[in-house]
């Protein structure tokens, strides 16, 4: 009996070890794998929207805003996240999205019975709009919670359940109809509601509205008493507070005036994260996301069902996004981006080379012996997107953006992503009726190179270093007149 006992406590020993910050990011990773299954929904929904027993048909068109429209709610989303975060927290905005993502999902579960299309797309658009704000607010509420040295782990955390969300649905939409698929994907806002309730503000936010004490506690909460390793909350001669992490930040929320978006060391850092949510979107992922089971269909390929190569890519999409996630704080920021957007453009060249031979060969020799190739393309591109182009970029925003412009900003960069997302998407059939495949994918492959240098030229390494100095990179440089 003793040993029995002893064995609990050191079981229970062991749990009590693991960081609680971790435990806050995971529970947030929840609100990323409920985004994760809003992108997948459509590479299987949309042929069993086609399939003769489907209540609800759509049309070519419709099909098409059926993929887009995520897209579009998710630029509203994260406009409206800039302010939430700021007013109700980061934890209350991920709670309060939990509710409005149920019943966008039951709205398309329920759009069968209702033999409505209208309901299918509006649905579609409120789960977007829930997926704009979880864009913005896991990632700043993994930022100001997580320690320096697991931030970048932790942060790639988020596009990893965002992949595993993604696969999920692929699988889910293997075996089930659109409806259900639905009903399934409601259950991890469920889920989020829960987790978020059990953990703690951020001490930062804590910090800007003045509760001083609410802070330390959370802060207690996510780091323990190892004053070592991290800074008890305090207020300062100067008027700032010290948060969990050991970043500097203001103890009065003071209102923000245009003009410092004109300052060098805001400036800067804004135009490098929007720069980077640019090409993160240009490289096409999306669209190859919410049509992936199409384009094999039209591929030729041979080689897999189209159902079954659409699983594939989204299982070594989580194999890839959980080595980003090992390599992140160990290889650095800029070495992955770099390995990721090569990887991404030659994936896309070799589809762009596949297709123009295909063309000109009119198509039938080229695509009984070479039908791997939209599989291994394929393939490659989601495992080099999924090391570097895929989370960094969210990483990077809760790192670059400023703390007194962070929600702001934020705001800003999350919603431009997703407009992007939702132009390309949109287009992307009008841009293979226009270039065909072979100039599409060429199109996202030049798009892939030019991120490359980029990156290399102009993007500084955060690895290892804390919010503030990172803010310190930027205030070097002079006041933009």
């Amino acid at each position: 009996m003793a040993d029995t006992s002893l064995l609990i406590m050191e079981e229970s020993s062991r749990f009590s070890r693991i960081p609680k910050y971790m435990i806050a990011a995971i529970s947030s990773w929840f609100g990323s794998l409920a985004l994760g299954t809003v992108v997948g929904y459509t590479a299987n929904a949309s042929p069993s929207l086609q399939a003769p027993g489907s209540h609800v048909h759509l049309s070519t068109d419709q099909l098409s805003w059926l993929g887009s429209l995520m897209a579009l709610g998710a630029v509203f989303g994260s406009v409206c996240a800039g302010s939430s975060i700021e007013y109700i927290g980061r934890k209350g905005t991920l709670i309060m999205t939990s509710v409005p993502f149920v019943l966008g999902w039951l709205l398309m579960a329920y759009a069968g019975r209702l033999e409505s299309a209208s309901s299918l797309l509006i649905g579609r658009l409120i789960t977007g709009f829930c997926c704009g704000l979880v864009s913005l607010t896991a990632p700043v509420y993994i930022a100001e919670t997580a320690d320096p040295s697991a931030r970048g782990f932790l942060g790639s955390g988020f596009q990893l359940s965002i992949c595993v969300g993604v696969l999920i649905s692929f699988i889910a939409g293997k075996y089930v109809s659109w409806a259900y698929l639905a009903v399934i994907s409601s259950l991890f806002p469920i889920i989020l509601l829960a987790l978020m309730c059990l953990m703690p503000e951020t001490p930062y936010w804590l910090i800007k509205r003045g509760r001083i004490s609410d802070a330390t506690d959370a802060n207690v909460f996510l780091h323990g008493l190892d004053v070592a390793q991290h800074t008890v909350v305090e207020q300062s001669v100067g008027g700032s507070v010290v948060s969990s992490t050991g970043d500097s930040v203001p103890a009065i929320d003071t209102s923000l005036k245009l003009r410092e978006f004109r300052k060098a060391h805001v400036m800067k850092p804004l135009v490098l994260t929007l720069a980077l949510m640019l090409f993160q979107q240009t490289s096409g992922v999306n669209a190859l996301l919410f049509f992936t089971t199409d384009i094999f269909a039209q591929s030729g390929s041979h080689s897999l069902a189209a159902a079954d190569a659409t699983i594939l890519v989204g299982v070594v999409q989580v194999v890839a996004a959980l080595a980003a996630c090992l390599l992140t704080d160990r290889a650095g920021r800029k070495l992955l981006l770099v390995v990721s957007s090569i990887g991404c453009g030659l994936s896309m060249l070799s589809l762009s080379v596949y297709h123009f031979l295909s063309d000109a060969n009119e198509g039938q020799e080229v695509k009984q012996e070479f039908s791997w190739v939209p599989v291994v393309a394929l393939i490659s591109f989601m495992v080099t997107f999924s090391l570097g182009l895929g989370p960094i970029p969210w990483l990077l925003m809760g790192e670059l953006l400023p703390s007194h412009v962070r929600s702001v900003a934020s705001g800003l960069c999350s919603s431009y992503n997703w407009l992007m997302a939702f132009l390309i998407t949109k287009l992307f059939h009008t841009l293979l009726d226009c270039l065909h495949e072979s100039g599409t994918y060429l199109l996202f492959s030049v798009l892939c190179f030019t991120c490359t240098l980029f990156v290399v030229f102009f993007l500084p390494e955060t690895k290892g270093k804390s919010l503030t100095e990172i803010e310190n990179i930027f205030k070097a440089r002079p006041t933009i007149d």
